[in-house]
């Protein structure tokens, strides 16, 4: 149970960010310099450019956000494609630990074997 009230449209954008229907741009020095500018002189930043910030404060640069233009059509293919290779990689890394499994249990088997032989040599 959530502690406090999460702000799911935060949670949507970042989600957006991580699949890379989203990307944020930095800014050049130059366009760092004037935005700073702005900021001294209490004007507001231009539609679409954000500031870095963290939990202390802010940074001194900046960045843009850049969508990828994709319909919703197209993003739900793309996901459909993501979750596709998550299962293919999924399988294989199964049938990897499968054969770890059918190898150390034969190499057990003949050491069982060769341990009786020896055992029933006089």
């Amino acid at each position: 149970m959530a502690k406090e009230k999460l702000d799911l449209r935060n949670e949507l954008q970042q989600l957006r960010f991580d699949l890379g229907f989203l990307q944020k741009i930095d800014c050049t020095k130059e366009e760092n310099n004037t935005y700073k500018k702005m900021l001294k002189n209490k004007e507001s930043l231009p539609n679409g450019v954000c500031q870095y910030r963290d939990s202390s404060g802010t940074y001194d640069s900046f960045f843009t956000v850049w969508d990828s233009g994709l319909t919703d059509a197209e993003k739900q293919a793309y996901i459909q494609y993501q979750e596709l290779l998550l299962i293919k990689n999924t399988n294989t890394l199964i049938y990897k630990i499968k054969n770890c499994v059918v190898f150390f249990t034969v190499l057990t088997v003949i050491s069982l074997i060769i341990l009786i032989v020896i055992s029933c040599l006089p």
